[in-house]
């Protein structure tokens, strides 16, 4: 059975990039916003006031969990937006129907993202024989015979408690192989992170068949 609801969306709009430069450059500087001013308002504090060193420590302390709520809020940046153009490009592939289906973003084990850990974004496919991974600019796919393990693993959103990596190892053509992904599924970071363990937990109940 395939999927035959594609939706009626111009073949500009399917050919229009994703995972763009724009948008990874956002989820960085968009966080920052509001955290780094009160960071700088606590290292004035400790300059012009010396004897307020207990204030100023304060309210660098605040910019920093203020950050990382932000960075949780809007790290993700237009995560939505993405999350939507996939699908149209998920549905024009007609590709058979999963039994699960999980919006991620992935990474070879030898990629380094200077803006972001994701190389690429997309669907991962879970079926009865099978995973698959349709990307903007990766597919994968791996029989689950050939799968040895799943397993996690920190990325630079493990350095700050907000993600990690769920990593599918096997073998590809007896060649082993490795696909490292981290859920998209909500907006948030820490949701995703909330998320992470139930489909690590799904994926090995599928893996022992």
């Amino acid at each position: 059975m395939r999927n035959t609801k594609a939706p009626l969306v111009s073949p500009a709009a399917l050919a229009k990039p994703v995972w763009t430069f724009r948008r990874q450059l956002m989820g960085n500087l968009i966080p920052l916003i509001i955290p780094t001013p009160i960071g700088l308002a606590g290292i004035a504090i400790i300059l012009i006031r010396p004897n307020a060193l207990a204030l100023g420590i304060a309210t660098i302390l605040a910019s920093g969990f203020i950050g990382w709520i932000c960075l949780s809020l809007w790290g993700l940046f237009e995560n939505r937006k993405i999350k939507q153009e996939m699908t149209w490009r998920f549905r024009h592939a007609n590709l058979p129907i999963a039994q699960r289906r999980y919006f991620v973003g992935v990474a070879s084990p030898g990629f380094k993202g200077i803006l972001d850990p994701h190389e690429d974004v997309g669907f991962l496919l879970v079926y009865a024989d099978r995973l698959e991974f349709f990307g903007e600019k990766t597919n994968f796919k791996v029989a689950r015979a050939d799968v040895s393990e799943i397993a996690k693993q920190p990325n630079i959103h493990s350095f700050v408690f907000l993600g990690g990596w769920i990593s599918v190892r096997g073998t590809l053509n007896k060649v082993p192989v490795e696909l490292r992904f981290e859920p998209r599924i909500h907006q948030s970071l820490l949701a995703n992170k909330i998320a992470a363990p139930k489909i690590a937990k799904r994926l090995r109940t599928w893996q022992e068949g």
